[in-house]
C-alpha cells in the first residue's frame, strides 16, 4: 500500500478540471487502484515561456504568400507547444530540452518559403514541467 500521483499530458491543450475529476473518480471511488493504495490524478504542471522568432522569407514571394507563410509558421510553432494538432512536429516534453535548432530544421522542411530564421531565445530546459506559451512573436525579417 502506498501513495502515488499520476500526471496527465495531452497532445494538445491542458486537461480540463472535469477530466481530472472523472479520472480521480474512476481510479479512487470506483476502486481501480491497488489494495490500500491512494492514487491521485493531476495535470502535468506547466512552465510559462515567451518565444520569438524572426523569419526571412524568400525575396521572390508575393506579399500574400509571405502573410500566409508567417501565419502557417505561427500555427506550426503553436503545435510544438501543444496548442493544436495541425502539424506533425516535435512537441514540448517535461524533463527534457526543447531544441530550437530542431524546430528550425522542421520549419525549413515543412515550408519552402523560409530563407532563414533567427530565434530570440535559447533552448528550453523544463525539468518536470511542460513548457506552455504565454507569448509568441513572429517578425518578418525582410520588413525590418
Amino acid at each position: 500500500p502506498g501513495t502515488a500521483n499520476a500526471y496527465i499530458l495531452l497532445d494538445t491543450g491542458t486537461p480540463s478540471q472535469s477530466l481530472i475529476d472523472d479520472l480521480n473518480d474512476y481510479v479512487m471511488a470506483k476502486g481501480f487502484h491497488g489494495h490500500g493504495d491512494d492514487l491521485q490524478v493531476m495535470a502535468m504542471p506547466g512552465i510559462n515561456v515567451s518565444v520569438g522568432v524572426t523569419i526571412y522569407p524568400h525575396a521572390y514571394l508575393l506579399e500574400t504568400q509571405v502573410t500566409a507563410l508567417l501565419a502557417n509558421v505561427e500555427n506550426f510553432i503553436r503545435s510544438a507547444f501543444r496548442e493544436n494538432t495541425d502539424y506533425t512536429v516535435t512537441k514540448t516534453q517535461p524533463a527534457s530540452r526543447f531544441s530550437f535548432s530542431r524546430l528550425s530544421q522542421e520549419l525549413h522542411k515543412e515550408f519552402d518559403g523560409i530563407d532563414s530564421l533567427n530565434w530570440h531565445q535559447t533552448d528550453i530546459t523544463s525539468q518536470n514541467n511542460v513548457p506552455r506559451l504565454t507569448a509568441l512573436t513572429i517578425e518578418n525579417g525582410n520588413a525590418l
